[in-house]
């Protein structure tokens, strides 16, 4: 411990801290864990899975699954509500086999608040993961695969409040006699889905299926899919029940092997043409489609009278073969409800325009014709010029047709998170990124919780604590970034999310990005090395803010000239380098950091991140917000050593 949080704790030594732990993180261990355990540490962890469905858990428990562990011989069956199953250790996900002996992986049935995260479910003989009448569900960072024999690798039925990310859904193909075309992703019923930067990857069905599901209630409303990956599925993306769906920066790849492959989607389920598909936004997706055999389709509406309301903009869709068989690039079978095409760009190898389109059976046999029937009057015929096809990197090259090509529709993130512009936005998946549009910001900063001895502690790496993926996306930070790694850097603290300002209040941020902080203070780019990078920004003077996930924002005391190679800027010297009246902690020998103790991110630091964060994390080891040091524990040094000595700051960052 340095001196300044040696002296912190005798200035303590005469309060009593009551530690109230509501909430508890028990352990599985399939190799060494046993089940007659307390399961409340790795060293006295559980084995089986028939141990966690057993045992009557409190709502905030936390069950971690030993990495590099396989668990089977049983099902897992949440039995409460608000509870998460992860992972702890070091090596691959763990596994929960169902060997194909058992239906389900997982099932859950009406419980609410339940999370999964960093687990892999495998060979189900009918669903990796069953999900029925469950609200506020949380899929992140989970791998699925079906191992080519399930109904669905993951099925949520009448399920509202879903967030589903960074997970890969994988190799579903028929098992059983009810399901021919076994789908990746099944959502029946329900609203309200979020579903990005997944992979959906080798389904026999479809990558992503939404349907009324049985005893409808209506469509379902709201769901957003987009920054996901769709290939090898034999449907990417079937749509027969959304009300308002937003599907945007997406990359479909089709699959060439089948003789009858879709983009897209957009049906009725049997006897259901109520409940059929209306409101559709897709934006700037890229379709690579291939027809090297027969059949197939980029955009395809059919079977349904009642869809209507449909809009398609700013989206690539490309052919891969020059020889087309019977596919289209757009085709409705029936219905007369209104589609809306516009700033679009179509593009066959060898440039055959034949068999364009087909709209209840009228034909265009090329794009000229669809355009001179009110289609696309803003939409081109161009080759795209990706960076290299053969390597499935659909970025575009310098001079595409495609960028600047598309109109502003709100979006302002691409599928690898550069930034969208306003005005002129490309079309497509990807916005083009120029080497002369981009600055460098080189700044240095410390957080004060895990402060010591001249730096910050690296115990969150050292326990394989910190997620691979952003963790700034929920409120309230709301930032939807992709920022994501295969493996944590050396030297590295924590995630901190960097905001350039033109002014300084918060309506003038012009870009944000997330990044790492390590044990020096220096904030890096994803290789853990280099100066951070904003793409899109041009060289100027813009103010600094760096926000933490339990610290107390600041923002630089002045604007700072930045360009692709700018100088250090360095919180950590002096309490004028940042905005305010004592913005920042003292930390001894000239040196300052952000306050800690900011559990719910609210800006202040009150009694509230006390009762509300820490309390109810009290006890409990991994990645929280009650977690004041970063220590990967949240105990009674986070209260007294940080939360106490900071309470009532707030942060001065307007």
């Amino acid at each position: 411990m340095n001196l300044i949080k040696m002296l912190k704790y005798i200035t303590l030594l005469s309060i009593i801290t009551v530690q109230l732990s509501f909430a508890s993180t028990y352990y599985v261990d399939a190799t060494n864990g046993n089940d007659n355990n307390s399961g409340l540490s790795p060293s006295s962890a559980w084995q089986s899975i028939n141990k966690v469905n057993g045992f009557n858990f409190a709502s905030g428990d936390i069950i971690a699954f030993q990495r590099g562990q396989i668990f089977n011989g049983y099902t897992l069956l949440p039995n409460t509500s608000y509870l998460t199953f992860t992972s702890y250790g070091t090596g691959n996900l763990p596994v929960i086999d169902a060997q194909n002996t058992r239906q389900y992986c997982a099932q859950l049935q009406d419980k609410n608040h339940i999370t999964f995260r960093s687990i892999e479910f495998y060979n189900g003989a009918v669903e990796c993961l069953d999900v029925n009448t469950v609200n506020y569900l949380t899929i992140d960072s989970c791998v699925f695969d079906g191992n080519y024999h399930e109904a669905q690798t993951v099925y949520i039925g009448e399920s509202y409040y879903t967030y589903i990310g960074h997970s890969v859904f994988k190799n579903a193909a028929p098992g059983a006699a009810n399901y021919p075309y076994p789908h990746g992703l099944y959502l029946g019923g329900g609203g309200y889905q979020i579903v990005e930067y997944n992979k959906f990857i080798n389904n026999t069905g479809d990558g992503i299926h939404v349907n009324v599901n049985v005893n409808p209630n209506g469509r379902v409303p709201h769901p957003i899919i987009r920054y996901n990956w769709f290939e090898g599925n034999e449907e990417n993306y079937q749509d027969q029940a959304s009300d308002s769906l937003e599907f945007y920066n997406n990359v479909i790849v089709d699959n060439p092997n089948v003789a009858y492959a879709l983009g897209m989607s957009f049906s009725q389920e049997g006897a259901y043409a109520q409940y059929a598909v209306r409101n559709s936004k897709v934006y700037n997706n890229t379709f690579i489609m291939n027809d090297s055999l027969t059949g197939h389709i980029g955009i395809m509406i059919h079977n349904a009278a009642a869809i209507d309301n449909l809009t398609f903009k700013n989206n690539i869709i490309f052919f891969a073969n020059s020889t087309r068989g019977n596919g289209y690039f757009v085709y409705q079978q029936s219905g007369s409800g209104t589609l809306h095409f516009d700033n679009n760009l179509f593009f066959r190898v060898g440039g055959n325009q034949a068999g364009f389109a087909n709209i209840q059976g009228t034909a265009y046999n090329s794009f000229t014709a669809w355009q001179s029937a009110g289609y696309d009057p803003h939409s081109a015929w161009n080759n795209p010029l990706f960076t290299n096809l053969t390597t499935e990197n659909y970025t575009l090259q310098a001079g595409s047709p495609a960028i600047n090509f598309g109109t502003n529709l709100g979006l302002t993130l691409d599928y690898n998170n550069n930034p969208i512009p306003s005005s002129s936005p490309d079309v497509g998946a990807y916005e083009h990124t120029s080497t002369s549009t981009y600055i460098q910001v080189n700044i240095k900063a410390f957080l004060s919780g895990p402060f010591e001895n001249g730096s910050m502690t690296t115990f969150l790496n050292a326990q394989n604590l910190i997620p691979l993926s952003q963790p700034y996306s929920s409120s309230p930070w709301n930032y939807s970034g992709s920022e994501a790694v295969t493996s944590i850097p050396s030297n590295i603290v924590d995630w901190i999310l960097v905001e350039l300002r033109s002014g300084i209040t918060s309506n003038t941020i012009i870009s944000r990005r997330a990044a790492f902080i390590k044990n020096d203070g220096n904030i890096v780019d994803l290789d853990g090395t280099s100066p951070l990078r904003f793409d899109f920004v041009s060289s100027g003077s813009y103010y600094l803010v760096i926000r933490h996930r339990n610290h107390l924002a600041i923002m630089s005391s002045v604007p700072v000239t930045l360009s692709t190679s700018s100088a250090l800027y360095d919180f950590t010297t002096s309490q004028s380098k940042a905005y305010g009246i004592n913005p920042m902690f003292s930390l001894g020998n000239g040196l300052f950091g952000m306050y800690s103790g900011d559990g719910d991110a609210n800006g202040g630091i009150s009694s509230i991140d006390r009762n509300d964060t820490w309390r109810l994390e009290n006890g409990t080891i991994g990645y929280f917000q009650g977690d004041y040091d970063l220590s990967g524990g949240v105990n009674s040094t986070d209260l007294n050593l940080c939360w106490r000595i900071d309470n009532g700051t707030l942060t001065q960052v307007p």
